[in-house]
């Protein structure tokens, strides 16, 4: 199973948990590509969370505030990867709660 469709995969277990913190959205890229990306966003008060997963293992975790933004570029390497990027955006986004 490729990265892309992994996470598309784990997602609706996670979307329950991930509804309670915010407004989240998910997206796929549409169109031929020789590399395809999922898309998910979680809106909280005081920050965003976005993270974009290529079928390829490439990941972009960003999170922060508009002011003060974090980016980083992240390797998927072995199973469970993905929900451990799903836990850390989850303890994120439940530690930053005003």
């Amino acid at each position: 199973m490729n990265h892309l469709a992994e996470f598309e995969g784990v997602l609706p277990e996670y979307r329950a948990r991930l509804d309670g913190l915010g407004e989240v959205a998910s997206s796929r890229a549409e169109g031929e590509r020789d590399n395809p990306s999922g898309h998910l966003l979680i809106r909280t008060k005081p920050i965003d969370i976005e993270i974009l997963v290529w079928e390829s293992g490439d990941c972009e975790y960003n999170f922060g505030t508009a002011e003060e933004p974090t980016f980083e570029h992240l390797d998927l390497g072995a199973t469970g990867d993905i929900r451990s990027l799903l836990e850390r955006a989850i303890r994120l986004a439940g530690s930053n709660q005003s």
